[in-house]
C-alpha cells in the first residue's frame, strides 16, 4: 500500500494500511533522506508498538543509522532529546514517535521529526514518502541490537528533568506545587508514569487515572472523554481548588480542569488551547516578558481574536497543524502559540533559549500551574475571556468515500457556498482530515442560533452526499 504522509506523520489501521513492511521502508527512506544520522524513538502503548519499533530501525540500520530506542514515552521527548543528544554530543539526531496520538488502539501512526527534532517541511515529507514508496525490499523482522537499560533510564530522566526546567527557577526549587491536588487522566497511554512522575517532583499530590494500561489506549478516557478529572478531583477535596490534566495517547495534547473554592461546579471550568494562549500572555507579561503576538491556527475561537486585540497583541493565524504553528513563531519571535485542540508550543519556556518544537502536554499544565502561583487564582479565572459561538462537528466517512473527492462535489461546494452567506459575520471551515477518514466542519459565529443552524445544515447535506 502506498505510503502518504497526512497532518502529522503516517497512520492507518494497524495490520491492513501499516505493517511492519511500511515501518522497515520508512525508516530505510527517512535514513538515506537524512543521511544515517541516528535516531531517538518513543512509542505510545499499543500492543503492537515494538513490533513496527523493530521494523523501522531494521530499516535504519539498512543504511547504517543507529536507533535509540526508548521504550513508551511522551512524542515530544523524541523532539526534545533529539534536540538535546545533538547539542550534548556534537552531531545531529532526528527522532520518531510510534503514535496514533488521540486514534482508537487499531490505529498506528509513525511520526517523523527532523535533525535536532524539528518538524518536516512538506517537502521533505515529500521526500520520504517518495523514496519509501520505491523500497520494494523487505527481509522480515531481524534482531536490532537493543538499547541499553542504563541509557534508557538516564534519557527518560533527562525528558523529565528537560520539562522541569520550564518551571521558574524559584518555583522549582521551592516545590511550589506541594499540597496540590492534581488528577492526571493519562489515557492509557505513553505519559502514564513521565506525567505523575514530573508533578510529584514539583510536590503535586498526585492522582493518576487510566494510566494501569489496563484498558486499550484512549478507550472512553483521555481527550476523547474527559470527564474523569473533574469527578475525580471533586471526590479528593470537595472544598478545595484543585487541577486536573487530561491528556492524549501520546501526551501532546492537554485539555485541563481547573476548579476553585466550591462544593459544586460553578466555579470550575474546562481549558483547552485557546485558553492556553490565553493565560500564557498573561504569565508572559506578569514575568517581564513581552508579547507582541501569538500564533494560532483557523480553528481558534472568533473571540480569541477580540481578546488579543483587546490586549494590544497581534494574533497571527496559520494553516491547521502545529508545524506551521512554530514556523509563526520562529518566524516572528513570538513566544507562544498554539491549535484548540490543546497542541501548544512555548518558545522561550526551555531554560529560555530553546524552542518546545512540538506541543507537550505536561509542559503546558506546568505553564498554568505557574500562572496560578505567580497571579494567585486558579487558571480558570485566569483565562477570563469572552467565547463566542464555535461549533465543530466531525462526519465520519464510510469506506472507499475520500473527503477530497466528497468534498469537491458541486453539490457540496453549494452547501458550503449557502452556509458561508448565511454566517456572514462569522467563518465556515470545511477539511478533510489529515489523520482520520473524517470531514470536519467548524462554524464561528457572534449569534449562536444562525451558528448552529448553519451547522446542522451543512452537516446534513454533506451526510447526504456522502450516503450516511
Amino acid at each position: 500500500m502506498a505510503i502518504k504522509f497526512g497532518t502529522d506523520g503516517v497512520r492507518g489501521e494497524w495490520g491492513s494500511e501499516i505493517t511492519p513492511e511500511t515501518g522497515y521502508r520508512l525508516g530505510a527512506a527517512a535514513s538515506e533522506v537524512f543521511g544515517g544520522k541516528p535516531w531517538v524513538m518513543v512509542q505510545d502503548t499499543r500492543d503492537f508498538n515494538p513490533e513496527l519499533a523493530e521494523a523501522f530501525a531494521l530499516g535504519a540500520k539498512s543504511q547504517d543509522a543507529d536507533t535509540i530506542n526508548l521504550g513508551v514515552l511522551p512524542t515530544p521527548a523524541a523532539a526534545l532529546l533529539a534536540g538535546r543528544l545533538s547539542h550534548i554530543r556534537g552531531k545531529e539526531y532526528v527522532a520518531v514517535s510510534l503514535s496514533a496520538s488521540h486514534n482508537a488502539a487499531h490505529d498506528a501512526g509513525i511520526k517523523v521529526f527532523g535533525p535536532r527534532g524539528n518538524k518536516l517541511d512538506d517537502e521533505t515529507n515529500r521526500q520520504i514518502s517518495d523514496r519509501a514508496n520505491e523500497i520494494d525490499i523487505w527481509p522480515g523482522l531481524g534482531r536490532v541490537t537493543p538499547t541499553s537499560q542504563g541509557q534508557v533510564d538516564d534519557l527518560r530522566y533527562r525528558y523529565a528533568q528537560i520539562v522541569l526546567s520550564t518551571v521558574e527557577p524559584e518555583l522549582r526549587q521551592g516545590r511550589f506545587l506541594r499540597g496540590k491536588n492534581v488528577v492526571i487522566d493519562a489515557a492509557q497511554g505513553a505519559a502514564h508514569w513521565s506525567a505523575p512522575y514530573i508533578l510529584e517532583q514539583l510536590g503535586a499530590k498526585v492522582l493518576a487515572i487510566n494510566s494501569d494500561l489496563s484498558q486499550p489506549i484512549n478507550a472512553g478516557c483521555g481527550v476523547e472523554a474527559p470527564t474523569g478529572v473533574s469527578l475525580q478531583l471533586y471526590d479528593i477535596n470537595p472544598d478545595g481548588a484543585g487541577y486536573g490534566m487530561t491528556l492524549d495517547g501520546d501526551a501532546d495534547r492537554l485539555l485541563a480542569y481547573s476548579t476553585g473554592y466550591t462544593r459544586n461546579h460553578s466555579d470550575s471550568r474546562f481549558l483547552d488551547g485557546d485558553d492556553s494562549l490565553v493565560i500564557a500572555t498573561q504569565l508572559l507579561r506578569a514575568t517581564g516578558r513581552q508579547v507582541p503576538g501569538v500564533a494560532a491556527t483557523a480553528y481558534s475561537n472568533l473571540g480569541l481574536s477580540d481578546y488579543m486585540q483587546e490586549q494590544g497583541i497581534e494574533l497571527l493565524e496559520t494553516d491547521n497543524g502545529d508545524r506551521y504553528i512554530l514556523e509563526a513563531l520562529r518566524g516572528n519571535r513570538y513566544p507562544v502559540g498554539g491549535e484548540q485542540s490543546g497542541h501548544t508550543i512555548y518558545a522561550d519556556a526551555l531554560d529560555r533559549r530553546q524552542l518546545t518544537l512540538t506541543g507537550d502536554g505536561t509542559i503546558t499544565a506546568l505553564q498554568h500551574l505557574q500562572a496560578e502561583a505567580i497571579l494567585g487564582k486558579p487558571a480558570h479565572r485566569i483565562a477570563d475571556w469572552v467565547k463566542l459561538p464555535h461549533i465543530q462537528e466531525n462526519i465520519r466517512l464510510p469506506k472507499g468515500v475520500s473527503a477530497k473527492d466528497l468534498l469537491s462535489q458541486p453539490n457540496v461546494l453549494r452547501a458550503i457556498e449557502l452556509a458561508r452567506n448565511d454566517n456572514q459575520d462569522g467563518v465556515v471551515h470545511v477539511r478533510g482530515s489529515g489523520t482520520e477518514p473524517v470531514v470536519r466542519v467548524l462554524i464561528k459565529g457572534r449569534q449562536e442560533t444562525v451558528a448552529r443552524r448553519t451547522a446542522d445544515e451543512l452537516q446534513e447535506r454533506i451526510m447526504e452526499a456522502a450516503a450516511l
